[in-house]
């Protein structure tokens, strides 16, 4: 799992209202030497991880792509265009509503927008958009069908038919290395299905994986991480870790002969 930073970790406690006193007196405050901290607390047995995608976590792995797809962007994904600002982005998102909630981001990176879901063919495809009683959660829009489980949490759920797109297509005359950000709500593996070619010149690909059963006749973690493989993509690192009350992480995948896995 990522690893959070000491001093960010410091400062993310003191935001919390707590504060630090040296452990032995006479010794400079233990606030100021963060690592003490985590030495002490890796001792019995804890570590200190990242749960969201974080800039720098990106930048640290030495990823440059000239493009980048952002796949179910809903209101955008800031960590990523402040870790890539100067790549082309690709907005994809089936809900029409989203292209007004990326058009803050127009002067601050370089994004072409398309009202598609990005599936394994081309065509067209029935979308669940999901309410409560308070709003409309466009974000938990999804091609799948929801287990009973998951509807009891809704009011009501619209249909709408959307146009499906592969990647492939959409990333056809442009030029790599390409990033991939994929949060589409259980359809995952139909957009890994089409983008074989696009997957070729990928460096990374971030997506939300399902750990439990949120869909109907949706995918296993196993067959996700499968196919990944199958395409020459292995896990790098967990952005948001699986957890045992979540039905769902968030996973970097690194291509295998990319050198990020060498001892």
């Amino acid at each position: 799992m990522a690893s959070a930073n000491p001093f960010d970790f410091v400062k993310t406690l003191r935001a919390l209202g707590l504060e630090f006193t040296p452990i032995n007196a006479g010794e400079s405050s233990i606030a100021g030497r963060p690592m003490r901290i985590l030495r002490r607390l890796s001792r019995s047995g804890y570590s200190i991880e990242r749960t969201e995608l974080d800039a720098r976590l990106l930048a640290g792995y030495g990823f440059a792509p000239s493009v980048v797809f952002d796949i179910g962007v809903d209101a955008g994904t800031p960590p990523l265009y402040d870790a890539f600002n100067t790549a082309k982005f690709v907005l994809i998102d089936p809900v029409a509503e989203s292209e007004d909630k990326v058009a803050p981001w127009k002067n601050k990176i370089n994004f072409d927008f398309h009202c598609v879901a990005a599936g394994s063919s081309d065509g067209s495809v029935t979308l669940n958009v999901p309410s409560t009683t308070s709003r409309v959660r466009h974000s938990r829009a999804s091609i799948m069908e929801y287990k009973d489980n998951y509807v009891s949490q809704f009011a009501k759920i619209e249909q709408r038919v959307v146009p499906v797109r592969t990647l492939d297509s959409l990333s056809r005359g442009l030029s790599g290395p390409f990033g991939i950000k994929i949060d589409s709500e259980g359809y995952e593996i139909e957009v890994i299905k089409g983008a074989t070619e696009t997957l070729k010149q990928s460096e990374f690909v971030i997506a939300e994986t399902s750990v439990k059963p949120r869909y109907e006749n949706g995918y296993k973690f196993s067959d996700f991480v499968a196919l990944m493989a199958e395409n020459g993509f292995e896990i790098l690192d967990f952005i948001r870790p699986i957890r045992p009350g979540r039905p769902d992480c968030d996973v970097l995948f690194a291509r295998m002969d990319s050198g990020r896995f060498d001892l």
